[in-house]
């Protein structure tokens, strides 16, 4: 039956101000509606060339992009890395996608899902006529394929980091016919569709008939043959650059740019030199230590949006590994995040580009807590002291002991983002004022992934996370069914308390209620801090004055699912 909304069936994405709107059908629907605010204008339809401001966009020309890192793969599903999932997003459309304010936009579906009244079944009606690049149709048989990765068992060893959210809520994925897709839920869970669901759709004609283990390992992984979204795949020279071409058969019409390129370039001052100069075009996270030097120049602009997202430490809480020695010890976690300035590092490093992050969620979330408690505002004496009444003495190496063990353990980053190099070097020298010795080991950010989601030998590592608009993701972090090989855990950190509080928050579409849960959740992390928030970041974007449809465009929500690439044009069509 219809019914009223109210407030609390509005789910905003960053804190705004609620509105009051009317809808006909079940909770879930409400959520549907407003799980970003309202409902995002669809993709443009075939033969669209005017830019949103009515402008019309010249047809041609090339952007390319500098990234600090290499991609690891090409495969929406199978891909962990930020830059090799963005452009997998640009390859190979998804049901969904986000604006920049989180607002659900439908792309390969027709809309978004009606839900049976029992909130327990999702069906979305997909566009007709899409193609692959092949010409072979895209239908629903492709959307099951896609999504009985993470859910089917005989595809258990495909290295995916949702199999567990899918395990958990997902019952069955059907296609009743070519253009329909059902996806039949345990119980209600609406983060699926920002969690899941926007991910890029594969070619079961393509990828069928493999084996799970063979899947992983796919030559189409790193160099696809068919494909759906706005751009193809052209070729990848590994550790140069990513080429992507026009599809000049895309489904939603011509696309401006002839070719989109991604360039590797692992020197902060090299990437800016290169912006500079007009041998690159975009930086969508230029180092906050050279932001002046972009601004200043005449031909780029300089624009910032506070990301979702949270620099953080990771603690080794295995007991089969030896740091866990160290940090099973929540007195040894607990001082080492009050021994640091944060403050201060994030002025002498970010330049004011990040913030003191007191969660684990970052503050422009809905369900964000500004009360979490504790916080650890820097106190010296207080981490000196918790050391010392945990037994950790100073040896007379000045190094800290306790039971023969030495607080000594090595710190594990990513090397080529220098932020977070300064980051763990600033961490290094305050952590040896207070008696903690840290031997920082810098690895590129496949090595680092590869630790965090399968390996898990080290024994404690700094990166960051970016959340989607539904603060559900944190679950990835922190639940026990995550801490399995593959899954975000790295911690290995388990808590029923902690699985039911979220799996509660999950299920509910009541946003206040939502928010009760994850207030506590964020107060439980912070008390036993398997994971130390260390800053909120902003993003800064240094773009070329030629190309157009990424300032204003591109924010939080949207920066890794890229639906908005198809519009991006260049002034002069070179």
């Amino acid at each position: 039956m219809p019914r009223k909304l109210s407030d609390n069936d509005i789910v905003m994405p960053t804190g705004g101000l609620k509105r009051r709107t009317f809808l006909k059908g079940s909770a879930l629907a409400a959520f549907l509606y407003s799980s970003g605010g309202l409902l995002a204008a669809c993709t443009p339809q075939a033969g669209t060339t005017a830019s949103p401001s009515g402008q019309t966009k010249v047809k041609g020309g090339t952007v390319v992009e500098g990234a600090p890192v290499d991609i690891q793969m090409l495969n929406p599903i199978l891909g962990s890395d930020n830059y090799g999932f963005s452009l997998a997003g640009v390859i190979f459309d998804g049901l969904l996608s986000s604006d920049t304010a989180g607002n659900l936009i439908p792309v390969l579906a027709q809309g978004l899902p009606t839900v049976s009244s029992d909130n327990l079944s999702l069906t979305f009606k997909l566009r007709p006529n899409v193609k692959w690049t092949d010409g072979q149709d895209l239908n629903s048989d492709d959307v099951v394929f896609t999504f009985e990765l993470f859910h089917d068992p005989k595809y258990k060893d495909v290295t995916t980091s949702r199999r567990a959210e899918f395990e958990q809520y997902v019952d069955t994925i059907t296609a009743p016919d070519p253009l329909t897709v059902v996806f039949k839920l345990k119980s209600p869970y609406p983060p699926i569709l920002s969690s899941s669901l926007q991910r890029g759709i594969l070619p079961k004609h393509v990828l069928g008939n493999l084996a799970a283990k063979d899947i992983n390992t796919a030559s189409f992984n790193s160099a696809p043959t068919v494909s759906s979204g706005a751009f193809k795949f052209g070729r990848w020279d590994k550790g140069q650059q990513v080429v992507l071409e026009r599809n000049d058969k895309y489904w939603g019409g011509s696309v401006p740019l002839d070719r989109y390129i991604l360039k590797i370039i692992p020197e902060s001052s090299a990437m800016v030199s290169a912006l500079r100069n007009g041998e690159i075009d975009l930086v969508l996270g230029v180092d906050p230590a050279l932001g002046d030097q972009v601004k200043s120049a005449p031909n780029l602009t300089l624009a910032d949006y506070w990301a979702s997202a949270v620099v953080f430490m990771s603690f080794q809480l295995d007991p089969a590994k030896p740091a866990s020695k160290i940090f099973s010890d929540k007195a040894v976690r607990q001082a080492l995040l009050y021994a640091l300035d944060r403050d201060t590092m994030a002025t002498a490093i970010y330049r004011g580009a990040a913030a003191t992050a007191n969660s684990m969620l970052p503050s422009i979330s809905w369900a964000y807590s500004p009360n979490v408690s504790p916080k650890y505002t820097f106190d010296k004496t207080k981490a000196e002291k918790l050391l010392d009444d945990a037994g950790w003495k100073r040896g007379a190496s000045g190094t800290r002991e306790k039971n023969g063990t030495q607080l000594s353990f090595e710190l594990m980053s990513v090397s080529g983002m220098k932020p977070l190099e300064s980051t763990v070097a600033s961490m290094q020298d305050q952590w040896k004022a207070i008696g903690v010795t840290a031997t920082i080991k810098l690895v590129d950010f496949a090595a680092l992934i590869q630790q965090v989601r399968n390996d898990r030998k080290f024994d404690a590592t700094v990166w960051s996370i970016n959340l989607s608009q539904d603060p559900d993701i944190i679950s990835l972090l922190v639940t026990t069914p995550n801490a399995a090989t593959g899954g975000f855990n790295s911690a290995t950190y388990k808590n029923p308390q902690i699985d039911k509080m979220l799996g509660d928050a999950a299920k509910s579409f009541d946003q206040e209620a939502r928010k009760k849960n994850y207030i506590d959740v964020q107060n439980v992390l912070m008390e036993e801090l398997p994971y130390a928030p260390i800053f909120e970041t902003k993003e800064l974007l240094g773009i070329n004055k030629r190309v157009q449809g990424v300032v204003g465009v591109v924010g939080p929500f949207n920066r890794y699912f890229r639906n908005y690439t198809k519009d991006i044009s260049v002034s002069d069509g070179k």
